[in-house]
């Protein structure tokens, strides 16, 4: 029933303040590049909450929620090209484990959903 916009502000209320009590265990002020780069990030997730939010009431669920597991995958490659981390070959076998199961079940939906 809410829009893209309160939802997206839901989410930013709720999860600063749950993360904000671990984050005070291990907290440094950031230098102004790094502090350049959290923001990039800040407005990049809340864009990716934003259009997620919009995608889910445009479509159908278990079509859409397929795509959120190729994070893990996506995470991984992007943390090896960026940032030139080592991906550990459990880190790809557990995203080949999560894409697959993720496209057994869309086929299983959509098959059971054809039949309905």
């Amino acid at each position: 029933r809410d829009g893209m916009g309160r939802a997206t502000a839901w989410l930013t209320v709720l999860m600063v303040p749950l993360a904000l009590p671990p984050a005070l265990l291990a907290w440094s002020v950031p230098d102004p590049r790094a502090l350049a780069w959290l923001a990039g990030a800040a407005v990049a997730g809340t864009i990716a909450q934003a259009l997620s939010v919009r995608a889910f009431a445009l479509g159908r669920l278990w079509h859409l929620s397929v795509l959120a597991y190729l994070n893990v995958p996506l995470a991984a490659a992007m943390g090896w090209a960026v940032f030139a981390e080592e991906v550990a070959p459990w880190t790809l076998a557990g995203g080949a484990l999560i894409v697959a199961a993720s496209v057994v079940l869309a086929q299983r939906e959509a098959s059971a959903t054809a039949d309905d």
